[in-house]
């Protein structure tokens, strides 16, 4: 009995542990159940039955009880780190590193290589992973300054803890340095891509932290641009027209200014300083105009019409923000006017790239 009684409480332990492990991903049975479950063929005898049952948690009806409710809680728990890990990601910014990462896609003779499977790994990658490791690390340094803005809370960005976003950080920063070398192939490139991302948004959010430092705030958002280099790698492609490259720049900087700008109280309430603080409300509403005009010149340049009344439609949407002083449907209307925009102006970009090639 005694030999038993060892045997019983070791495998215990050993069972114990592993329900631990794994109790956020799957429903674990009491302890004294996964112990019989270890016991070889033939030995479910009733001394092994007591002792096991009198080592469990409540040894009966109690225990059984106890732990399903453990394991709902568990669950429960996981679920809601997992809604705050997509949110921190925000989907409703996806959609500006999908256009990004598809426009090499329209410069290759068969865009249908956009459906292969490393292209469908690396829209995946700079869906998530990517957004992921830009807005958590974001999000960590200015946890004081979202708990007060309105914005947070739901598809454009999450109102979470520290640790929570400690958790999401850590998550990115291995998905960020394991994707592209799985997807490229190409071991010093990846690393290199991997290397250039991280320091954009280290010296963003941490070290310098030019998050705030006016004007400098606006420079460092450019390394989402790195996300066009990475789809060229990944699809191969031809050199994309250079206005294209400027109009890009400058809408970055347009949705810079214009995020600043409808941040500003939720910024001063905590001190960061920012370049729409410095500048004032009206000023920095002007330099978003300016921007504008800026892309309105290029894509006449480029010769898309599509582009063109994208970028007007984007001013009526800020025109409107302005002279209400409200931003509630500012986000959806500009989601709406990207989605509209989006492929006709990807095939403006591919007809050039067809007039070049012929000639």
């Amino acid at each position: 009995m005694g030999a038993q009684a060892i045997w019983a409480q070791v495998l215990l332990e050993q069972s114990s542990l592993l329900a631990d492990a794994f109790a956020l991903v799957v429903p674990t049975a009491p302890p004294w159940q996964s112990a019989r479950l270890l016991m070889p063929a033939g030995t479910h005898d009733e001394p092994f039955l007591d002792v096991a049952e009198s080592v469990g948690d409540g040894g009966g009806a109690a225990g059984g009880a106890e732990a399903p409710k453990s394991c709902m809680v568990r669950m429960k728990v996981f679920a809601e780190f997992l809604l705050t890990l997509i949110q921190v990601s925000r989907p409703g910014f996806y959609h500006w590193t999908i256009v990004m990462y598809i426009l090499p896609f329209f410069t290759v003779a068969d865009p249908a290589k956009l459906l292969t499977t490393r292209a469908i790994c690396g829209l995946v990658f700079v869906t998530f992973p990517l957004n992921l490791l830009v807005y958590a690390m974001n999000d960590l340094k200015d946890v004081d300054i979202d708990l007060l803005n309105p914005r947070k809370g739901g598809c454009y960005g999450a109102k979470a803890t520290t640790p929570d976003l400690q958790k999401c950080v850590a998550i990115a920063l291995v998905l960020t340095i394991l994707m592209p070398m799985l997807i490229i192939g190409d071991l010093l490139w990846a690393a290199g891509f991997s290397a250039a991302i991280i320091f954009f948004n280290w010296v963003y959010n941490f070290g310098p932290t030019l998050s705030r430092v006016p004007v400098l705030d606006m420079l460092a958002p450019l390394g989402y641009l790195l996300v066009i280099a990475f789809a060229f790698k990944v699809v191969g492609g031809n050199n994309v027209e250079p206005l294209c490259f400027c109009l890009a720049v400058a809408v970055v900087f347009r949705t810079q200014l214009w995020f600043q700008r409808m941040d500003r109280e939720a910024d001063a309430a905590v001190g960061k300083n920012t370049t729409a603080r410095c500048m004032g409300e009206n000023a920095a509403a002007a330099g978003v105009f300016t921007f504008m005009f800026c892309e309105l010149v290029i894509a006449y340049f480029i010769g898309c019409v599509a582009l063109e009344l994208w970028v007007v439609y984007s001013a009526l949407v800020f025109a409107r923000e302005v002279c209400t002083n409200s931003h509630d449907c500012t986000m959806i209307l500009m989601a709406i006017g990207a989605l509209v925009a989006v492929y006709p102006g990807l095939q403006c970009i591919r007809a050039d790239f067809i007039v070049e090639a012929g000639a």
